[in-house]
């Protein structure tokens, strides 16, 4: 069988370069994207192949997915080309407002950078790259990130606003909704983790969850006043079989008890409820960031919010606090120093200079 050779024009330097990617792989006929992926795990795995894909489009100019190309044959200057496109790209994305100019944000483009240097290893590992060129091509730098602070904080009112429209819901969808919601707020959980939630490793008696996070890492978390009222609420409905806690709801308002929802299902879930309350616009993830804010502002200690939030570093943790400068200046105004104000010594034009020689 012939090797099918695809042109990909990159742009590096001013100038334009032809870079020949061609699809087979080793020769056991395996990409070395696959053998990466493979060893990765559910939302990971599709957040790397996602941005794997990405690259891959960028190389090919959309012909290509990730399977496709030839990650062996990448150079540091191609690999430059990728970081210098992602950092400059603009594109338009629809959202609820209309069409909006978006851009890559130093994130997203860190991890697609770890993303092309993870399969460079991998390439370099099976032995399809030399040692060299692997190297060279797996030092591209990281973007520096923004001071700005990403993602924000949703406040108590706007999530009484969210339970409101859940709550004028009649239907199962409504019941399940607001348990969504109240469990993103008061356990901080991802979505990834809520998407998984299984009725078994909910011990009602003792108001304990236990929590599959990243890693193969387990956690427990408790669900208490009425965000354990809103769960019994929904389980009432859903009933008493063993499964994922939260499963979709058909267009004739049926519980489908065959798979739970998807991770990117519990955005599409929260969206509608939050256009119809009028909020601004949110990630799922904001949940949490409001989660470990809220926690902080009850002077819980950091450890514990960590340990809560399923950190293992206090650090990440403090990335995801959103207070804002009257949390720091309450904090700053518990400190004083002792000082007795003294009196006047001179009168308003000695102080403006008038009388005198001022020193």
């Amino acid at each position: 069988m012939e090797k099918e050779v695809v042109v990909v024009r990159t742009h590096y330097g001013n100038t334009d370069t032809l870079l020949l990617m061609d699809r087979p792989n080793d020769q056991k006929g395996v990409n070395p994207a696959k053998v990466y992926l493979d060893k990765l795990h559910g939302e990971g795995r599709r957040g790397i192949e996602t941005m794997l894909n990405l690259i891959a489009k960028i190389l090919s100019d959309g012909r290509l997915n990730c399977f496709e190309i030839n990650w062996p044959a990448l150079r540091y200057e191609q690999a430059m080309d990728i970081r210098d496109f992602l950092i400059t790209v603009r594109f338009e994305k629809e959202t609820d407002k209309g069409k909006e100019e978006w851009d890559y944000k130093p994130a997203t483009i860190n991890l697609a950078l770890s993303a092309l240097r993870g399969v460079l290893t991998t390439s370099w590992k099976m032995g399809l790259m030399t040692t060299d060129d692997y190297l060279k091509a797996k030092s591209i730098e990281s973007v520096k990130s923004s001071t700005e602070l990403a993602g924000r904080d949703i406040s108590p009112d706007e999530i009484e606003a969210l339970m409101k429209v859940c709550e004028d819901d009649k239907s199962i969808a409504g019941a399940r909704e607001s348990a969504i919601i109240a469990i993103l707020t008061m356990c901080g959980l991802h979505r990834n983790e809520l998407a998984i939630m299984m009725l078994e490793d909910y011990d009602r008696e003792n108001d304990k969850l236990i929590v599959h996070g990243k890693g193969a890492k387990d956690r427990v978390e408790f669900i208490t006043g009425n965000a354990k009222l809103v769960l019994e609420d929904w389980l009432a409905i859903r009933g008493n079989e063993p499964g994922c806690v939260f499963y979709p709801i058909d267009k004739a308002g049926k519980i489908k008890l065959r798979i739970g929802i998807t991770v990117e299902g519990v955005y599409w879930i929260i969206n509608p409820h939050r256009i119809e309350a009028g909020l601004d616009r949110f990630m799922t993830h904001d949940f949490q960031r409001s989660f470990i804010s809220n926690l902080l502002d009850t002077d819980t200690d950091i450890v514990t919010v960590s340990r809560l939030a399923g950190y293992s570093d206090p650090r990440t943790t403090m990335r995801y606090d959103r207070r804002g400068d009257k949390t720091r200046k309450n904090a700053l105004e518990k400190l004083n120093v002792p000082y007795t104000r003294r009196p006047l010594a001179r009168s308003e034009e000695d102080n403006n200079g008038e009388n005198g020689d001022c020193h």
